[in-house]
């Protein structure tokens, strides 16, 4: 009898992964994770831009509906200009709400101005007011706002989008003409405005900010009601 009886498999090698065949599977691994991880960024990068750009929209059109609303409203009181546009600041006076609702008058002001590095547009509008110191005192106050806008007094105002600039055009005698008046405070008391001769049409031109999900030129035609024809 043996003592020892060889095995057939005694010398065969051990089934397995050799130390390369790791570090070669680890840097396969790797690489597959890094190209997953960049392509799971670029899916967040893209939906995040899309996101923004659909707020933008939705801001814009909102704010291009607003305007219309407010052109719709105008409304000429005593002592005050119905329309006034500086080059940076348009104040107008119209009815709160429509004329079967009420009879507040309200003043709104659409500017813009530097808002954490960035040039915004805004829209103000005063509380509703339905005598003719408390309306003169809002007026004023309109002026004050545009002139010190921070993010501390956004209170009644809305940041619609950040712009290179924006224009207004008048159509008058069957052509079109820079919107640009100046405004004289102090002879609001001695002239008294009955009536407003509102131009035939107005143009917006607003440059969009580059750079950001949005860009781009607007512009957006309002004809007065009383002149027929069609907005756009």
């Amino acid at each position: 009898m043996r003592l020892y009886q060889h095995s057939p498999d005694a010398t065969k090698p051990q089934a397995g992964f050799t130390l390369i065949e790791m570090l070669v599977a680890m840097a396969l691994l790797a690489t597959l994770a890094l190209i997953s991880w960049r392509g799971l960024d670029a899916m967040s990068t893209a939906r995040t831009v899309n996101q923004e750009h659909q707020n933008q929209v939705l801001a814009l059109t909102a704010a291009l509906a607003q305007w219309s609303t407010d052109l719709d409203a105008i409304i000429q009181t005593p002592y005050i200009n119905a329309l006034e546009f500086d080059g940076k600041l348009l104040r107008l006076t119209r009815l709160e709400g429509n004329q079967n609702e009420t009879m507040n008058v309200m003043v709104v002001a659409w500017t813009k101005a530097n808002l954490e590095g960035k040039n915004y547009w805004l829209r103000w509008q005063s509380k509703g007011v339905n005598t003719q110191g408390e309306l003169k005192e809002q007026y004023k106050l309109a002026k004050i706002w545009s002139e010190s806008v921070s993010g501390a007094n956004l209170q009644n105002a809305t940041k619609i989008i950040a712009i290179d600039s924006w224009n207004l055009l008048y159509f008058r005698g069957n052509t079109w003409s820079n919107a640009l008046s100046s405004s004289d405070e102090e002879s609001l008391d001695s002239d008294l405005l009955e009536s407003i001769v509102l131009p035939d049409a107005i143009r917006l031109q607003v440059s969009i900010s580059p750079q950001q999900a949005l860009s781009g030129a607007i512009t957006k035609d309002w004809m007065k009601p009383i002149a027929g024809g069609t907005r756009q």
